[in-house]
């Protein structure tokens, strides 16, 4: 006699990818950087999405869209504001060159 055919798996008897796993990503990305830049991104965009959205936890399941969205953002800005952010990017990387010379040249005088 045949055996009947498998049934399929019901919704809470499936495998879930370990990647998209509800809590895949709790604590990964959850560390101090000790860059100014982060910082300042972090509380710009704190600053720009309401409370109520959490963005980070946004970029992690929806990486793509946001990718795009930020890459869309990023193109109407430098379209708009250019020469002002390569002037801003220029005296912010001076500053930190001038910073890292100036401390290699006190720890020689030292």
């Amino acid at each position: 006699m045949a055996e009947p055919l498998s049934k399929p798996r019901s919704r809470q008897h499936r495998r879930v990818d370990p990647l998209y796993a509800p809590d895949a990503y709790s604590g990964a990305y959850d560390f101090d950087v000790e860059s100014d830049g982060s910082a300042l991104v972090d509380g710009l965009l704190d600053d720009l999405i309401p409370p109520a959205v959490n963005w980070r936890r946004l970029v992690r399941r929806h990486p793509w869209p946001t990718l795009l969205v930020a890459g869309l953002g990023g193109y109407l800005l430098g379209r708009s504001q250019g020469r002002a952010l390569v002037g801003a990017l220029a005296g912010m990387a001076l500053a930190r060159v001038e910073e890292r010379v100036l401390g290699l040249v006190d720890d020689d005088l030292e």
